[in-house]
């Protein structure tokens, strides 16, 4: 199991204890092995015994000088478990590797859903030109006050066409950003790849 665990403060360094217990035998914890990988990533390796129903894993964090525990209870469900049986124990570099590839496919879902929001305001903005350009050519069988009611209509469309068009810039923006963090991300990886 892989953990990302947030420290609200940086300057303090709790220490995580974890405890494994399985629903058939809540009267004695299954070992289980803590690998700090990173700041905030950590690495639960346990062998489950092979009759294994539902795992519990309680993470405490504690911050000893004011007396002060976090506890994070996960809970785990054969049914629900994807089992791999080819694991295996993985040096700190091998699981920094695969907390880069989880950062760099959730990086790539935010992308995505960047895409079909830019998709959408591309359409948006489409209907909105093609109905000023309907309002345009409207105007010439228009009266005079119709004709200052499609102006009216004209200049709203015109306004939201220009915050569509910030909004797209600051999505392409965000989006470049995501990308420029996964070609880091990637780097890091193969740089880390050659002394796995």
């Amino acid at each position: 199991m892989f953990l990302n665990i947030k420290n609200s403060n940086p300057n303090i360094d709790k220490p995580i204890n974890i405890s494994l217990k399985e629903k058939n035998h809540l009267d004695e914890n299954i070992s289980c092995e803590l690998i700090k990988v990173g700041i905030d990533e950590y690495v639960i390796y346990s062998e489950l015994p092979l009759d294994w129903s539902a795992v519990s894993i309680s993470v405490t964090s504690s911050d000893e000088k004011n007396s002060l525990s976090e506890v994070l209870k996960i809970y785990s469900d054969r049914k629900d478990t994807k089992e791999n049986n080819n694991l295996k124990n993985e040096n700190v570099n091998g699981y920094k590797v695969k907390f880069i590839d989880l950062e760099i496919e959730s990086l790539n879902s935010n992308i995505s859903e960047i895409d079909k929001l830019l998709d959408e305001k591309n359409t948006t903005e489409s209907n909105l030109k093609k109905i000023n350009s309907e309002l345009e050519e409207d105007k010439k069988y228009q009266t005079e006050n119709e004709k200052q009611e499609s102006d009216s209509k004209i200049n709203s469309n015109k306004s939201s066409i220009e915050k569509i068009n910030k909004e797209k810039e600051e999505l392409n923006n965000e989006k470049k950003e995501l990308q420029n963090k996964i070609s880091k991300l990637n780097q890091k990886k193969n740089d880390l790849e050659k002394h796995v």
